[in-house]
């Protein structure tokens, strides 16, 4: 499912392995640059978890540097992840293709709780130094970049890789990973077990709301787990009693 919202960019991938939420920003015409910058979030119901990552132009040229999700035949435009682990639960999350139009850098990345990613994006910039020291940023093989956090479990794993498609190519010097103009294939996952997703036959008394609101009650299939009902993505990706209630009475 895809909803445009610009700057912001949203897409949902669901099936029964994972479910997650991409969210892209670029800066548009008329956007305040010193609150709308080129990011993306993915955001996972399971866990109450997320992986922002900022970018900055290289030419220091702010509002110059935009983020495209297309779609390829990796994914229309995402697709799943799956990895199996022997030492913990499989890894699980989405993968696609974003295009940067001109050299990146990564400027911050935070892979932890809904509430440290919202601390920061809608708070006073607020970074939790026990979660940011965790953070690993790695060059890989064929010039791909990956970006890493333990969770204080010691088990479970964040994890954010990108890797250049036919042309262009990512460094990393003193923790910072720089991005050459082009494409990439990113891929975010994390081995945390994941919800049970109800059925909207599960929810809905009146099934003609099916076929009467399609977009509404997909995306509320999103929404509804067997172990919470959510108000709302991303922000809402997490576990607030208040919010069930409230789902709950409207439903």
């Amino acid at each position: 499912m895809y909803l445009s919202d610009p700057p912001y960019e949203n897409y949902f991938y669901s099936d029964h392995n994972v479910s997650a939420q991409f969210v892209g920003t670029s800066p548009i015409p008329g956007s305040d640059l010193s609150i709308i910058g080129p990011r993306f979030i993915v955001a996972w119901p399971a866990g109450n978890s997320g992986a922002c990552v900022f970018f900055q132009p290289e030419n220091g040229k702010n509002g110059t540097l935009h983020i495209e999700v297309i779609n390829s035949t990796t994914g229309s435009p995402l697709a799943p992840v799956h990895i199996e682990r022997d030492d913990a639960y499989p890894s699980v999350g989405v993968q696609g293709i974003i295009k940067f139009n001109s050299a990146a850098v990564l400027s911050t990345p935070i892979l932890g709780s809904i509430r440290a990613i919202r601390d920061f994006t809608e708070g006073p910039s607020l970074l939790y130094p026990k979660i940011q020291e965790d953070v690993r940023t790695k060059h890989l093989d064929g010039h791909g970049v990956s970006v890493t956090r333990c969770w204080f479990d010691n088990v479970t794993t964040t994890t954010l890789t990108f890797q250049p498609r036919s042309s262009g190519s990512a460094s990393v010097n003193d923790d910072k990973a720089t991005f050459e103009a082009g494409e990439y294939l990113f891929s975010a996952h994390i081995n945390y077990p994941q919800l049970e997703r109800l059925g909207l036959h599960d929810i809905l008394k009146d099934e003609r709301l099916l076929d009467e609101h399609p977009k509404e009650t997909k995306g509320l299939s999103f929404l509804s787990y067997s172990d919470k009902l959510l108000a709302g993505g991303w922000r809402f990706l997490t576990y607030f009693g208040r919010d069930d209630m409230i789902s709950t009475l409207l439903l």
